[in-house]
This record gives C-alpha cells, sequence and structure tokens, in this order.
C-alpha cells in the first residue's frame, strides 16, 4: 500500500483528503502542524502533500528539506490561494507540482494518479 504524508492544518479538509484517498488505496499520515510533518517524514512514503498556507507560517521550510536531505521524493504543494507568487516559490524550493484546491479532489486524486499511477493491492495472506 502507498503511504502519503499530508501536511493540512484545517482538520476537516485532512479528514476529507484523508478519507478519500484512503478510499482509493492510499494510507494517509495526517499532520496538522509543520513540526509535526518533520517528526513525521521519513523515505518510507511514496509522496508527500503540504498545504503551502499553515496557522503559523508555511510549509515552505519542510519542501526545502525534504528536497535537500530526500532529492528525489515527490513533494506536491497545495492552497486554497492562486497566488502566482507561491506557485513560483513552491517551484523554486523543488515541488513537484502545485495543486489549487479549489480544483477540488477528484482532480487532486487525477493528479497523483497521472504522477504515480495507481495505488498497489496488498498481497493476499494465504488462508
Amino acid at each position: 500500500m502507498k503511504k502519503i504524508l499530508l501536511l493540512e492544518d484545517q482538520a476537516g479538509m485532512g479528514e476529507l483528503i484523508s478519507d478519500f484517498m484512503g478510499r482509493r488505496g492510499y494510507k494517509v499520515d495526517v499532520t496538522s502542524t509543520l513540526e509535526e510533518a518533520e517528526k513525521a517524514f521519513g523515505p518510507e512514503y511514496e509522496f508527500v502533500l503540504l498545504d503551502i498556507m499553515l496557522e503559523k507560517g508555511t510549509s515552505f521550510p519542510l519542501l526545502e528539506k525534504i528536497k535537500r536531505e530526500h532529492p528525489s521524493m515527490p513533494v506536491y504543494m497545495f492552497s486554497g490561494y492562486d497566488d502566482q507568487d507561491f506557485m513560483d516559490e513552491a517551484e523554486r524550493l523543488g515541488a513537484d507540482g502545485f495543486i489549487p484546491k479549489t480544483m477540488g479532489l477528484d482532480y487532486l486524486i487525477d493528479f497523483f494518479l497521472s504522477k504515480t499511477g495507481p495505488p498497489q493491492e496488498e498481497e493476499e495472506k494465504e488462508l
């Protein structure tokens, strides 16, 4: 099963994305602060999804750290703000994509599937 690290500071949105991705075969670890996401991150994740705007700043420091330490780790940024400066900064720091929240969850799933392929089914256990 593919694992995703999600940083989303709005609990309802985090649950919605986690449920939506979970129904499509992903295991989603949801964090709500930059500090939680930094502690949770590891190379076992298939990719990372970071909300740019957080209650206390942005997720750009985590993007920068991940790309410095694990340059091949796909990191996708998303935001409710279609701000060109955010998109430019995300690209400069090495983000693999930017998804406007306004596009909806179907777009989010289609975007991930186009980048990573469908999630793998867990091997069936023999009885």
